[in-house]
């Protein structure tokens, strides 16, 4: 169960749910004061930017760079980064919202920057799954997939 950025030959793809990514920058970030009508992708780019290491660079094309200033591989460790004020990235809304909350970041261009992630639940259909294995698969197909399998 993941998001996907490559599609790999022989597996098949169940679609769960969707999830909304927000750019993001700290409180001790010089854009936090910066009202949205001031930043633009040029400004943006004098940054820190993060890359998700699974999303193959997708997350960066937008701004136009050859590659981020960090790599993460998990929302953690970027909320960290993004939380020390000397970064900036992509997060899920769900999971920014403490930190929005508490005041301690906040959406940059949320109606620009904005990342739409299915998560999908691959299978490879030339192996015939155990019993628990398939029951499992049935529970959360039933429970969250999108289109039927």
């Amino acid at each position: 169960i993941c998001s996907f950025p490559k599609i790999v030959l022989g597996l098949r793809y169940i679609p769960l749910y969707d999830e909304i990514h927000r750019f993001y920058c700290g409180s001790d970030h010089p854009l936090f004061a910066l009202d949205d009508a001031d930043i633009d992708i040029d400004e943006i780019r004098r940054y820190r930017l993060i890359g998700r290491k699974s999303w193959l660079g997708r997350d960066l094309k937008e701004f136009a760079i050859s590659r981020p200033h960090a790599t993460v591989s998990d929302m953690e460790a970027e909320a960290r980064l993004i939380l020390s004020g000397a970064f900036l990235g992509y997060l899920p809304e769900h999971y920014a919202k403490q930190f929005v909350e508490a005041g301690r970041m906040r959406m940059v261009l949320p109606d620009r920057l904005k990342v739409k992630v299915t998560f999908q639940a691959s299978l490879d259909d030339s192996k015939q799954p155990d019993p628990i294995t398939k029951l499992f698969l049935d529970m959360l197909i039933a429970d969250f997939a999108t289109e039927r399998a």
